[in-house]
Parts: structure tokens; sequence; C-alpha cells
């Protein structure tokens, strides 16, 4: 399991989005036109995604919820 994994059930869109990217190389643009979404939501998506890799990364505490 890795940590995109853990993303994917609060939010597919933005654990597809780190794999298209980070993984995957593709910029903004081919990663809007793949997930058929603005640049904008893209965008956003990835600064969302990253904090919450950071924040898994350095060991922070669960999200209310669970998730």
């Amino acid at each position: 399991m890795t940590l995109v994994d853990g993303l994917e059930p609060s939010d597919e869109r933005k654990s597809r989005a780190v794999e298209l990217r980070f993984f995957g190389g593709l910029n903004g643009e081919e990663t809007a036109a793949v997930l058929n979404v603005s640049v904008d939501t893209v965008m956003r998506d990835w600064k969302l995604a990253k904090a919450w890799l950071l924040r898994e990364l350095r060991g922070g505490p669960p999200r209310a919820g669970g998730a």
C-alpha cells in the first residue's frame, strides 16, 4: 500500500491527479484533459493532495471523521 492509496478513499480524483502528475509526469493541462476537468480544478486538487501527503509523511494527526 502506498501513500496515494490512502488518499483514494477520501477523494479518488485527487488520488488520480497525484498518480498522473507525479508518477505519470503529466503537466496540469494534460492531467486536466485525462480527468476531463479544468486546469484550475487539477491545480486545486494537486495543492490539497500535496498538503495531505505532507501531513501523512510527517505523521500528522488523522483528520476528523477518520479519513
